[in-house]
């Protein structure tokens, strides 16, 4: 459960100053990578750019703090933590074309797409395209999503937007929204409890094979890393299956004062003696 205290509140105000103005304009370059939160009872989609898929695909090291989306998540989906119809994914592609060229090491056609670990710190096996042209209408379906994510108005956040129903065809719940990965069964979304506790592995699967770097199976995805969401929002990316728990700042947050009480009522009764 989230410890939301009077402290965070005002720590949150003191850095405020540094946040980028809620009213920038949404952006997009292709092969970003888009994590969206769905619940068909609230009839909409919550999607946050997280930058390139390649930062992900090349990184060496974990990456703990990609952003905070506590704040547009309660804003959109309440008790998003433990609610079992709230569910969130990830995906991208580098172009819908085959023969768009080839750029950072992706040729057109290479999708980025996830699947939720079954066991918590356990990968799971890759989704695999079972011909070029359900790869292909993945592709298309992805490319269409991300115009919409375009459309949409800014969140609180520079590079975050909500769509409606009726603003987009993404449906995270849904084995069919991209066509291609229906065959290995399951949904690229998250499928427990929830968000909390969940994590999703990342894999990235090639239409083509020329000039691709690093190179692999023609439409087998290769696994990445896997991204997590602690329960005060923070989007986390490891490069191995199992990762470490972020810890609570609230909690970090409350020890430290009472490390401080401890020092400070040291220091006092020393003087008094």
């Amino acid at each position: 459960m989230k410890l939301k205290t009077k402290v965070i509140a005002l720590l949150a105000l003191a850095s405020s100053a540094l946040v980028i103005p809620a009213n920038a304009a949404v952006t997009f370059t292709a092969g970003d990578l888009i994590l969206a939160v769905r619940s068909a009872t609230e009839g909409k989609t919550y999607m946050v750019n997280l930058g390139a898929a390649t930062g992900y695909r090349d990184a060496t090291a974990d990456i703990t703090n990609i952003v905070n989306i506590d704040t547009d998540l309660d804003a959109n989906f309440a008790n998003w933590e433990t609610r079992g119809d709230v569910y969130w994914s990830l995906f991208g592609v580098r172009a819908q074309p085959l023969d768009d060229g080839v750029v950072a090491g992706d040729p057109g056609q290479t999708i980025y797409v996830s699947r939720a670990q079954t066991t918590l710190g356990t990968q799971r096996a890759p989704f695999t395209a079972p011909n070029s042209t359900n790869h292909g209408n993945a592709a298309t379906n992805m490319s269409g999503v991300q115009v919409q994510f375009l459309n949409g108005t800014p969140t609180g956040l520079p590079n975050a937007t909500v769509l409606t129903d009726a603003q987009t065809n993404y449906d995270a719940t849904a084995t069919a929204t991209w066509a291609a990965f229906t065959a290995s069964g399951g949904t690229i979304a998250s499928n427990a409890s929830g968000i909390d506790n969940t994590a999703l592995d990342l894999f990235r699967s090639l239409g083509t094979t020329a000039g691709a770097s690093p190179t692999g199976t023609l439409r087998v995805g290769s696994y990445e890393g896997t991204f997590h969401i602690s329960d005060l929002g923070v989007v986390g990316y490891s490069v191995a299956p199992a990762f470490a728990a972020i810890p609570e700042p609230s909690r970090a947050l409350l020890l430290g004062l009472g490390a401080v009480g401890f020092i400070f009522r040291r220091r006092r009764t020393a003087v008094q003696a």
